[in-house]
């Protein structure tokens, strides 16, 4: 690796290391493989880089001085990597490999937990074996339990597949004969799609024990599964008759902790499902202690998009509805009202996320120049007492909204060369900023929009607090930038790896520095075996 200034060369690195390979008649097949790199992940404060190829794992710590890059070993044929926002960890299932020459070591498929740490290498926390190359990987919001699957269709090269076959990884637990736990759960001719947790509920509401379950969504149904016992049996639901041709599709799901109620939005349903969990007596320690009830909430409506919010002790439902109005509905009575909005609606953004007080409307699938507003207080006395609209110069393809609550970012056009910054002041100010080229990666740092297109070898910076623009010339086009603190890492793509360091939105070109040649460290001083 070479931590140069932005104005470096490397064309006589490529070329040293292009004719040392060159030279190696005998050289193992594994020089002669693209190298197979996802990422980078945010993790923690660092970024991080899969390597299926070699089974490495690359950390950035953009707080060391100089910043660098280190790596550590996990099996080859990383299938899926998934990040645990409360841990601050990176879940990593690989396939491993067969044994197929003379001396080769065999690799059984595995699924890896590491942390990173400060100006080392990541650390690899613990390995679990799993019986089969699952790439699919769903982590709990706790960061404690993570499910692996298959999709069916990942190139494992095994005859078989069984895409209802899980694993329930106990995180908190080194590897043992009950950790993973292996099981095949019903099917009704479907393959699981999508795995979700819930957070820890009281089953039943208000006052008994807190249960975190593990939803498992099929075209048609949904299995439950008891993820602090996981030798319970699965609980299956299917979303329509047995004689019905109708095809569900689940595809958003919303937890009610304080009514032990989930809610499940599908296509091809007319309304939404409710699923109270219930307590269930008279069975053992091999049973569940729980039956979920399934309901329609009967407003009647095509959901589009929904969310949860609190008005004074109860849960209220928000869902915007096909039928161009918003559904309110009590979670706990089922009793609704419904708020026209006179035009399409499709997606409904919650400020801020943790503890909603506004939701923001707007349709992403037919864009119009319209902005809807929702002040949540008091919503289901006042209705559309509560509804404010702000008309936008150009139509809204996208809102993103940016940390601190006070302003979303608003995407004027599907290639993101006009946006604006909409203020969520008393007077909703819209302020267009207008892009040469296309918005193709962003993030939010130090009080920044920061911005890259891979045409253009240069970050867009716009100062939130006064919306001054600024540019920052780079050597390479940006691929992907990531805010990690007040730092911002621009990886470039490029296949030796090359990321440029900014310390800080207010740098100057030469606080810059530019890594080289990471994913290559190393690799002409060591032994690489088939």
């Amino acid at each position: 690796m070479r931590d140069m200034s932005p104005a470096s060369s490397t064309g006589a690195f490529v070329a040293l290391a292009c004719a040392a390979l060159a030279g190696c008649n005998d050289r193992p097949a594994l020089w002669s493989q693209a190298l197979d790199v996802s990422g980078p992940y945010k993790v923690g404060g660092q970024a991080m880089w899969v390597d299926a190829t070699r089974g490495l794992v690359f950390g950035l710590d953009p707080e060391a001085s100089p910043p660098s890059v280190r790596s550590a070993p996990i099996r080859r044929n990383a299938l899926a990597s998934v990040v645990s926002p409360s841990t601050g960890q990176l879940v990593v299932a690989s396939a491993g490999r067969e044994a197929t020459k003379k001396d080769q070591q065999p690799e059984p498929p595995e699924l890896a937990l590491l942390t990173p740490q400060p100006g080392a290498a990541p650390k690899v926390e613990a390995r679990w074996p799993l019986s089969s190359p699952f790439d699919r990987v769903a982590v709990s919001p706790d960061g404690k339990t993570a499910i692996a699957w298959s999709s069916g269709s990942s190139p494992s090269g095994d005859f078989f597949v069984n895409p209802n076959e899980l694993a329930i990884v106990d995180l908190t637990r080194a590897a043992a004969t009950d950790n993973p736990t292996f099981r095949t759960i019903r099917s009704l001719g479907a393959t699981p799609t999508a795995v979700v947790f819930s957070p820890p509920m009281p089953v039943p509401a208000p006052s008994g024990a807190a249960r975190q379950l593990a939803l498992v969504l099929a075209n048609g149904y949904l299995t439950f599964l008891d993820v602090q016992h996981p030798a319970r049996p699965e609980i299956t639901v299917p979303l329509t008759a047995n004689a019905s041709v109708t095809t569900v599709v689940p595809q958003q799901v919303i937890f009610s902790p304080a009514t032990a109620t989930l809610f499940v939005r599908a296509s091809g349903a007319s309304d939404v499902f409710a699923l109270a969990l219930e307590a269930r007596t008279g069975g053992d320690d091999s049973t569940n202690d729980y039956v979920p009830r399934v309901n329609q909430p009967s407003a009647g409506k095509i959901a589009l998009d929904m969310t949860l919010y609190q008005e004074d002790s109860r849960t209220i439902l928000l869902t915007a509805n096909a039928s161009q109005d918003v559904a309110l509905i009590d979670a706990g009575t089922s009793e609704f009202a419904l708020l026209p909005m006179g035009a399409p609606v499709d997606t409904i953004l919650t400020v801020p996320a943790e503890s909603p007080q506004l939701a923001v409307l707007f349709s992403r699938s037919t864009p119009a120049s319209t902005v809807y507003f929702l002040d949540l207080k008091n919503l289901t006395r006042n209705l559309d007492q509560n509804l404010t609209r702000r008309q936008l110069a150009k139509p809204v393809h996208d809102i993103v909204p940016v940390p601190g609550g006070g302003q979303l970012l608003v995407v004027h056009d599907d290639a993101r060369t006009v946006i604006s910054i909409l203020d969520l002041g008393p007077h909703r100010t819209d302020t267009p900023i207008q892009g040469r080229v296309a918005l193709d990666t962003f993030d939010f740092a130090g009080g920044f929009l920061v911005g890259g297109s891979a045409s253009l070898p240069q970050l867009g910076l716009l100062d939130l607090s006064t919306l001054g623009a600024l540019g920052l010339r780079l050597d390479y086009a940006p691929r992907r930038v990531l805010a990690l603190g007040s730092h911002v890492v621009v990886d470039h793509g490029g296949a030796q790896g090359l990321v440029t360091v900014v310390p800080d939105p207010r740098a100057t070109r030469q606080d810059l520095r530019v890594l080289w040649g990471f994913l290559f460290d190393g690799v002409l001083d060591t032994t690489l075996g088939d």
